[in-house]
């Protein structure tokens, strides 16, 4: 009988022996499933980050964009400015003209006496 016995315990002690190891592989695969969930969290931790640097590079690149059609802006003022100040310096030589013929044709008009200016109107 204590053969008997000693088969006894000893398949006990391989049952719990293999509930043991069925325990460790539950355990194991847990963690697994655990460190893979953890695994995609990371990865898709680094896709936002991946997005989120790209974002900041398109709105570095708007930025950039804006600058440029704000200095555009400032170009076509400028230009617009010259322009202006190129016809009034245009204005002003175009009356400067006119005074200085107007002064010639009342120096001339002085010269003649009222005959002359009648048979120069007729």
């Amino acid at each position: 009988m204590e053969l008997f016995e000693k088969l006894s315990f000893l398949l006990f002690d391989l049952f719990d022996l293999g509930a043991l190891a069925n325990q460790f592989l539950r355990d194991f695969l847990d963690l697994l499933d655990d460190e893979a969930l953890g695994l995609s969290a990371f990865l898709e931790l680094v896709g936002e980050s991946h997005v989120l640097g790209l974002h900041r590079l398109k709105q570095d690149e708007l930025l950039e964009q804006k600058d440029q059609f704000q200095l555009s802006t400032l170009q076509v003022t400028l230009e617009s400015v010259l322009l202006l100040l190129h016809l009034l310096d245009l204005f002003i030589e175009v009356v400067d003209g006119a005074v200085d013929l107007i002064t010639e044709l009342l120096l001339l008009v002085l010269q003649f006496d009222h005959l002359n200016l009648l048979h120069l109107v007729i």
